[in-house]
């Protein structure tokens, strides 16, 4: 949604039409957009964190390991495109 219609473009009422909620089940959850990209920076870097782990433990060496987490993190970040515009 980000990358469509811009930050000034993603309202509570968009993003509950586009996951198919009420305002108001959003808002029972989040008090503001902020805190949903809050959320979803804290994901990624969640998922980010756990990649690392994961590779440290079940790869045989350090280059093999950075190849495993860049190409997660860059998966990750492909499939959440917009939260980087805002972390940038």
């Amino acid at each position: 949604m980000i990358t469509d219609r811009g930050m000034e473009g993603v309202t509570i009422d968009a993003i509950a039409e586009t996951v198919g909620f009420s305002e108001s089940a959003i808002y029972r959850h989040f008090s503001s957009k902020q805190q949903i990209l809050r959320q979803l920076i804290d994901d990624l870097e969640h998922d980010l964190l756990a990649c690392v782990a994961l590779a440290q433990t079940t790869e045989p060496n350090a280059l093999r390991v950075l190849e495993c987490i860049l190409e997660t993190h860059l998966s990750d970040v492909e499939g959440s495109r917009g939260v980087s515009f805002i972390v940038s």
